[in-house]
């Protein structure tokens, strides 16, 4: 089976509030999910917090057409932080060349898959990996113990204490 998109060109760009207004203006994909406020609102809390990361935006030509297929919510925050811009970011750029609606379909799946994503027991076990003496303690167990103790702490330490 023939692949129905193909890299054609990646790079690896400084982020201004020109690239970030050109990217969000770009054409949308018609595979591009419904804008969620939320998420803009995360990626607004992270600009804040000085959390963010270099983004990973993606363009996909289709025929005569170029559509934006990764980046509608990380471009549309950012080219709206009116003079809050962070600097320093980055952006990774890809280009693909796609077949056909299919191909452009199967493209953007590739992108933020459910099965990539960091679980609550990866998250805790980051944490945990930085103390050498939980080295061996498996990271499930690792988080249910925790959540145990802040259970304990908060339904039966945190009770006010009666008169008998």
């Amino acid at each position: 089976m023939q692949p129905m998109f193909k890299l054609i060109s990646s790079e690896t760009k400084p982020l201004t509030p020109e690239l970030a207004g050109r990217f969000k203006a770009m054409l949308p994909s018609p595979t591009e999910r419904v804008f969620d406020p939320a998420r803009a609102k995360m990626l607004h809390e992270k600009a804040e917090a000085g959390q963010l990361i270099a983004f990973n935006w993606a363009i996909a030509k289709v025929g005569d057409k170029e559509y934006r297929v990764n980046g509608q919510h990380s471009s549309a925050v950012l080219a709206e932080l009116n003079g809050q811009f962070p600097l320093g970011l980055k952006v990774h750029m890809d280009t693909y060349e796609v077949d056909n609606p299919d191909g452009l379909a199967l493209l953007f799946r590739q992108f933020d898959a459910r099965k990539s994503g960091r679980t609550p027991t990866d998250v805790s076990g980051a944490y945990q990996g930085l103390y050498t003496d939980l080295a061996g303690v498996p990271r499930g167990a690792a988080k249910l113990a925790v959540e145990g103790v802040a259970w304990y702490d908060k339904n039966v330490e945190g009770l006010p204490r009666t008169e008998r």
